[in-house]
This record gives structure tokens, sequence and C-alpha cells, in this order.
């Protein structure tokens, strides 16, 4: 197990954080970006990102889907095994 000279394993560190997200609405509309925010979860050996998990998304806005042109309830996001090699 590698380990700092705190005694920290730094191949498993994983720091929690909360971001904010921007999603890019039709530009033929000119309406404003909206934010949500999203807690993640990443862990890395300090050199690259190994895993990262989107746990969920905090909004209750109601978004235009790009795919369908619908009206989406944008609610949750759920992303595991999104691996990031270099």
């Amino acid at each position: 197990m590698s380990s700092n000279n705190r005694g920290v394993d730094i191949r498993s560190t994983q720091i929690p954080m909360t971001v904010a997200l921007a999603l890019k609405r039709n530009q033929t509309r000119q309406l404003p970006l909206r934010w949500i925010t999203a807690e993640i979860t990443l862990i890395t050996d300090l050199r690259r990102l190994i895993y990262q998990n989107w746990s969920w998304i905090n909004t209750s806005d109601i978004n235009m889907s790009e795919e369908t042109g619908k009206r989406t309830l944008w609610t949750k996001l759920h992303h595991e095994d999104a691996r990031m090699n270099p």
C-alpha cells in the first residue's frame, strides 16, 4: 500500500465536492444558462482520475430536451463507472 509521510493511502484518496453545472439552452431562443448543483465523489491517486461518481443533482427546474423537443424534469443524474485513464 502506497502512503505519504502522514500515513494516508494515496492510491484511493476520496474527494467529495460540490460543483455548479451549466445546461446550455437552444441559442435561437436566447434563454439564459440554467445552473444546477451536483455532489460528485472523485477517487484519485493524486496523478490521475480513477473513478468518478455523480450521485445526484439538486434541481426541480423544467428544461427542454434537445433530443426530443419535449419538456423534461431534471431531478436526478446517476452516472457510475465513468473511468478516465491517462
